[in-house]
């Protein structure tokens, strides 16, 4: 896995202030391996948890053009709705299959700054 990639990964879930099991479960990968990934980026091989850290650093990207705040980035993604999944962006990310995070990506990436705007929780 590129280490650039890995880095910009942590980048996001460090600022989103979430749990590491919650970061691995992101990658689809178990502790042990999100573990290994940490430390050894430069020989971890696993190209669908490459992509979905991908997809994570893409999201946060649009998301951040609308929410500044990496908090209440988090919060919108465990409370909006991917609307043709029917569950939360956050749970579509953490969900096994791979279609379900590019599905939540897509419409994220197609959705209007005022579609986020309404789906914006604020504590």
């Amino acid at each position: 896995m590129d280490a650039r990639t890995v880095a910009s990964y942590m980048a996001v879930v460090e600022a989103w202030a979430i749990t590491r099991p919650i970061q691995a479960k992101l990658l689809g990968l178990p502790r042990r391996r999100f573990d290994e990934m940490r430390r050894y980026p430069q020989i971890f091989d696993d190209p669908v948890a490459e992509e979905r850290a991908r997809l994570i650093v893409d999201i946060d990207r649009r998301l951040a053009e609308v929410i500044p705040e990496a908090p209440y980035r988090r919060e919108w993604l465990y409370h909006a709705q991917v609307p043709h999944l029917g569950m939360a962006y956050m749970d579509a990310c953490m969900g096994p299959d791979i279609e379900q995070v590019k599905a939540a990506h897509e419409q994220l990436m197609t959705a209007t700054d005022a579609r986020i705007k309404a789906g914006i929780y604020w504590p």
